[in-house]
């Protein structure tokens, strides 16, 4: 299994019903995306990340140095993105 298929299927596990999406660089072997939960609403970004870095690097081990970025929004927030 590739890393964006990986990484999208443990995000998808974790946090159930999320919209995820993951894309590599074409110019290295990392991989970003974003993450739209509803389970967000009341957390800080820095608990979000703590909670999608922690759960990828326990369960990727050495390959989560693949992961660049994933972007973390409650769902009102991408909805207020989008109107922008």
């Amino acid at each position: 299994m590739e890393i964006i298929e990986k990484v999208k299927a443990l995000l998808q596990e974790r946090f159930p019903g999320a919209d995820v999406d993951v894309e590599s660089s074409p110019y290295s072997e990392k991989v970003s995306g974003y993450l739209v939960w509803n389970g967000f609403e009341d957390l800080e970004q820095i608990d979000r990340q703590d909670l999608v870095v922690s759960w990828l690097r326990q369960q990727l081990g050495a390959e989560a140095r693949r992961v660049s970025v994933i972007l973390t929004y409650s769902p009102n927030e991408y909805h207020m993105m989008s109107l922008a």
